[in-house]
């Protein structure tokens, strides 16, 4: 008997997201791994728009959430996984299949009824995207270490994703003026 997860919380919901979102990855960014690139090093390459490549530094909780991810799919299923696998993958009772983009949408959406408050209801893969990239900028991060980390050929582009409310904005310049 092939053991699967239950199709209301897929195994790569969890793993899949907090890569997007801790890393600030685009989703196509993400589908593009491989189970050869794991385990992750410190840095892993993404070819990113436009075929560019980058490296980004990985975060050891996504080292870790990966690592159970690849884990507990192993367990569930008794079909063959190779290196040449998508490291995020859905699997049926006799078959295997790389994620595609909607697939991480509706996981999204899924998330966001699972942890009702915790997430915005308007939230997208793309959106967290934005809030990483922000939240960067909101702890001193360089905006041009953001627009390295996020793979953005022109600045103007990183201002949009940083783009900050003017609360936020009033809060800084204060500290600054007083």
């Amino acid at each position: 008997m092939i053991r699967r997860p239950p199709r209301s919380t897929p195994l790569y919901s969890s793993a899949a997201s907090d890569v997007y979102k801790r890393q600030g990855l685009r989703v196509s960014e993400v589908l593009q791994f491989k189970f050869s690139d794991t385990p992750f090093n410190d840095q892993i390459k993404v070819i990113g728009k436009g075929k560019k490549e980058r490296y980004i530094p990985i975060l050891p909780i996504i080292k870790e959430k990966v690592s159970k991810y690849i884990e507990a799919l192993r367990a569930s299923t008794n079909i063959e996984i190779v290196n040449n696998d998508p490291l995020f993958m859905k699997i049926t009772s006799q078959d295997k299949s790389g994620l595609t983009a909607r697939d991480i949408q509706r996981s999204m959406k899924k998330l966001i009824k699972i942890y009702p408050g915790k997430i915005p209801s308007e939230a997208t893969p793309h959106s967290l995207r934005h809030s990483f990239a922000s939240h960067l900028l909101q702890n001193g991060i360089n905006i041009r270490k953001i627009q390295k980390l996020l793979g953005h050929e022109s600045i103007d582009t990183t201002q949009i994703y940083t783009k900050l409310d003017d609360d936020y904005l009033k809060q800084e310049y204060d500290k600054i003026q007083n």
